[in-house]
């Protein structure tokens, strides 16, 4: 039998960097490094001779910011290539955080401590990292193909008064 010729690559979807949709997840991964660096950052800061020890009987204490470097290494690139369903899951842990930062401020000045100017920053940026990277992943609707919304008059693809 004769073999069928070798099917021809679909062109790429990768979006221009001036697309709107790509400047979005650029953004949103840019948050989410300076977020992990103040999460990093913190954990570092936080570091007593107690904490380092071994966890589950195993685990030296370093694994977690090796753990922690990796993921910050990794992530973002994973977010700048426009994985939607990754970039959305990761929205939800800096939302969580800043809520229990938010939280855990609150309760300490309402106790008469002083602010943290170090927990406003983290909460702030976890808000921003979780603003972005909700953007990208849910602001924007996948880009589709111009059989299915050829383009009008006006370059936009949709006729206008729609």
């Amino acid at each position: 039998m004769p073999r069928s010729p070798r099917p021809t690559p679909r062109p790429s979807r990768a979006l221009s960097p001036s697309d709107p949709r790509a400047r979005a997840y650029r953004l949103a991964a840019i948050a989410y490094v300076l977020y992990g660096l103040l999460y990093l950052g913190g954990a570092v800061l936080a570091l007593t001779p107690e904490r380092m020890g071994l966890y589950f009987g195993f685990l030296p204490w370093w694994v977690f910011y090796l753990v922690g470097a990796a993921l910050l290494a990794l992530l973002p690139l994973l977010v700048l290539r426009q994985w939607t369903w990754l970039t959305r899951i990761l929205a939800l842990g800096p939302a969580a955080k800043a809520l229990v930062l938010f939280r855990r401020e609150g309760m300490a000045m309402a106790a008469g401590e002083s602010p943290s100017l170090f927990t406003w920053a983290f909460a702030l940026m976890a808000v921003l990292a979780a603003l972005t990277l909700s953007w990208a992943g849910w602001g924007y609707p996948r880009a589709a193909s111009h059989e299915e919304h050829p383009p009008s008059h006006d370059g936009h693809g949709t006729a206008h008064g729609s």
